[in-house]
């Protein structure tokens, strides 16, 4: 549950006349382990979209994986032109992705939403059996859960911006110019 309130600030004594600080997190109470199919699945799909494979090609793993929607077998139920809308959903966030580096948290999170709203309008769920993945979900709740601890942290900055200043300090890495070079 990160939040300003469950991150302590502790000052240790004066090393060399200087205060140390450390940072603590508190309450673990919601806490993900993601299974093992699912972080290969993840990364299958990363690396194919980092290394060149179509948005559609993606797209198309994404939906047939079971890493969005479970289970696989019901994903052969939908009709053409529903798979086709959630295909087309998922396409366009990739693109938007590979055009805009920045905030592909928040735009995972509302291609998402987009998914459950079409669902629900299509009422999908009742006619094929096919529901959000367990994993997927408790990927949104991760990323709901740290978004706000994030964002104060952030300032002004988004969060891509300050993880490229962060890798660009530790590694002299700069993320977001190596990954649209790549592009």
């Amino acid at each position: 549950d990160l939040h300003p309130g469950n991150i302590l600030f502790i000052k240790d004594d004066a090393v060399d006349g200087e205060s140390q600080c450390r940072i603590g997190i508190i309450d673990m109470g919601i806490t993900y382990r993601f299974d093992t199919h699912f972080k290969n699945q993840v990364f299958e799909i990363t690396d194919k979209f980092l290394n060149g494979a179509t948005s559609l090609e993606v797209a198309e793993q994404m939906i047939a994986s079971g890493l969005v929607f479970t289970p696989i077998e019901c994903i052969a139920k939908l009709p053409q032109n529903e798979y086709d809308d959630l295909l087309r959903i998922f396409t366009n966030f990739l693109e938007k992705s590979r055009c805009e580096p920045t905030d592909i948290i928040y735009k995972l999170f509302t291609s998402m939403q987009q998914v459950i709203s079409y669902a629900k309008t299509k009422n999908l769920w009742k006619k094929t059996g096919v529901k959000i993945s367990p994993e997927m979900v408790k990927l949104q709740m991760s990323f709901i859960m740290g978004c706000g601890i994030t964002n104060s942290l952030c300032k002004n900055k988004g969060f891509t911006e300050l993880v490229n200043e962060c890798m660009n300090k530790i590694f002299h890495l700069d993320i977001l110019t190596n990954f649209s070079l790549e592009l």
